[in-house]
């Protein structure tokens, strides 16, 4: 919301009205659905998906120690490194941290 403020020795504010147009902007009740960009001349918010369908989840249960297997398999097989005592991973030029055993 905006308001118009006269100045003056006391404070008047005007009719508030909409800042802008939410429309096609995700909202919530229970937290905020935007922030401010630094200098706090512009809002980063949400856009809500241009297409109506439903969108997919993937949930994978201990999904960390089966990345452990995958990269101590690797590291045997001389794809990947881990630095003693595998607190990074090597795989190639990048750089995965940290990782924990």
């Amino acid at each position: 919301m905006a308001v118009d403020v006269t100045p003056g020795t006391t404070f008047v504010a005007g009719t508030p009205r909409p800042l802008f147009s939410l429309t096609g902007y995700r909202s919530a009740r229970n937290r905020q659905q935007y922030d401010v960009a630094p200098g706090d001349r512009r809002f980063l918010m949400i856009r809500e998906p241009d297409d109506a369908g439903p969108g997919t989840v993937v949930y994978v249960e201990n999904w960390f120690a089966e990345l452990q297997a995958k990269v101590r398999a690797a590291a045997k097989q001389g794809r990947a490194r881990l630095d003693p005592p595998g607190t990074h991973l090597h795989l190639g030029a990048g750089k995965l941290e940290p990782l924990m055993d």
